[in-house]
């Protein structure tokens, strides 16, 4: 543990852990990114510091890496942390278990010279702290545009942001099962939400958008999610369901789910 913090102390004296995780709150997900560079990295030297006390090291042992990174999703021996929703569990590990395995992609590519690379030049999606390939490939994640469902007067934007893979992976698994999520998620391309509020009517209206990429994966996941409707809201009733568009009503108002393309967009707590 002391060269997991002796490891925080070093990047702040280089590249100020503060300002650098400051510098992501525009995107939640490029923020979870931020977190894991440095958390990850950190967890990195703190197991090849162990490694080498038992004569190996990671930069020549994948499977040694691949243990020592997953090893605190194991869990069973912390069964108050096993009893805890899926969100927190998964990320809560996200940044020292996925960050760490990042990490050690970026050293085996680049050597010593990666753990200031990712502070230069950091991820700025959870996809590419899952996926290290598309961070050295550039790849970036769009931006849709939310639906506009034209509210009545009243309304006022309340909170918005990004939902990354990571976030999809955990509402895949939550809903269907991590084999579906694992095939699922990893063809996220972006999403963005925003929760609409009329304080004098009392109701909240969730805004969302997400991009795949390609019409089959965004049909796979339009099923799912009208399904994860079914499950998350009580007393829901569906009124139309089409191929690519289905409405109905639950306690937290009407909804209306859609796909055009790789295009998945929902409307969830209309007034009836």
């Amino acid at each position: 543990m002391l060269a997991h913090e002796l490891s925080h102390a070093l990047a702040d004296q280089n590249f100020n852990l503060s300002k650098f995780i400051r510098q992501g709150r525009k995107s939640d997900d490029g923020s979870a990114a931020r977190l894991a560079v440095m958390e990850g990295q950190a967890t990195w030297l703190m197991s090849e510091y162990v490694a080498r006390k038992m004569g190996q090291s990671l930069k020549t042992s994948p499977e040694l890496a691949a243990a020592m990174g997953s090893v605190s999703e194991a869990g069973g021996q912390y069964p108050i942390f096993q009893n805890a929703p899926l969100y927190l569990r998964m990320t809560l590990v996200f940044p020292y278990t996925k960050g760490m395995l990042f990490q050690n992609a970026v050293t085996e590519r680049d050597g010593n010279e990666g753990f200031a690379e990712v502070f230069r030049h950091p991820p700025v999606s959870t996809q590419q702290i899952l996926h290290p390939e598309r961070y050295f490939s550039s790849v970036k994640p769009s931006q849709p545009a939310v639906p506009e469902p034209h509210l009545p007067r009243g309304y006022k934007s309340l909170v918005g942001g990004t939902m990354g893979e990571l976030d999809h992976a955990i509402l895949i698994e939550q809903f269907a099962g991590k084999q579906a999520a694992a095939e699922i998620a990893p063809h996220w391309r972006g999403s963005t939400f925003e929760l609409r509020e009329d304080r004098q009517a009392g109701r909240v209206a969730l805004l969302y958008a997400v991009e795949w990429d390609s019409e089959e994966m965004a049909r796979r996941y339009f099923a799912f999610y009208k399904d994860a409707l079914r499950k998350k809201g009580k007393n829901v009733v569906f009124r139309t369901e089409e191929a690519d568009a289905a409405s109905g009503s639950s306690d937290d108002g009407r909804f209306e789910l859609r796909r055009n393309g790789g295009m998945v967009t929902s409307v969830e707590g209309l007034a009836p």
